[in-house]
């Protein structure tokens, strides 16, 4: 839900049957408030959430989506614009992330994100890579208000590495959901 401050929440989850109406609740209680939403996601994600939400939510989505209150970006797509040698920048991601929450936040509105960028890095090994990130986006946070959330499946700390960024990742956030 929208912050009166900024918050940094992490859902775990099992399988995506558990991520998807939880990002559902999540994105369509701020759309139904009057929020602005963003959804960093792959596609297939967006678009079981863009479709539960018209289904649920079909006035509010409808009059959301051409004022541009619900932003939705690919999160593998995304990624590219600020990882330079495997390692987030913060200058790119100032250039290519931090405006589209600027625009969702300008004029004192409130707004949730949901980012998957992290758990795409994890999957591809690059756990350091993740923290950094949640921290770079810690310090977006600090300058705009708004609530972000972001998910990670529960197989990706299973192996040595993700059991040992486990700790690191949940220290990033304000907020733990576990699986």
């Amino acid at each position: 839900m929208p912050a009166q401050k900024s918050e940094h929440l992490v859902q775990f989850y099992d399988d995506e049957a558990e991520l998807v109406p939880a990002l559902v609740k999540y994105v369509g209680t701020a759309l139904n408030l009057g929020h602005d939403a963003i959804v960093i996601a792959r596609p297939g994600i967006t678009g079981q959430v863009v479709t539960e939400l018209r289904q649920q939510h079909l006035q509010r989505l409808s009059q959301a989506r051409p004022r541009g209150r619900l932003t939705t970006l690919d999160a593998q797509a995304t990624l590219k614009t600020f990882m330079v040698d495997g390692w987030p920048d913060p200058q790119a991601f100032e250039r290519n992330v931090a405006p589209v929450v600027a625009k969702a936040t300008s004029e004192g509105r409130s707004a949730v994100a949901y980012g998957e960028m992290v758990a795409l890095l994890c999957e591809q090994g690059q756990y350091a890579a993740a923290v950094r990130l949640e921290k770079v986006w810690n310090d977006l946070l600090g300058r705009l208000r708004f609530s972000l959330l972001c998910a990670y499946p529960m197989r990706l700390f299973t192996n040595m590495a993700g059991k040992g960024s486990y700790p690191h990742i949940c220290e990033a956030h304000e907020r733990v959901i576990a699986a």
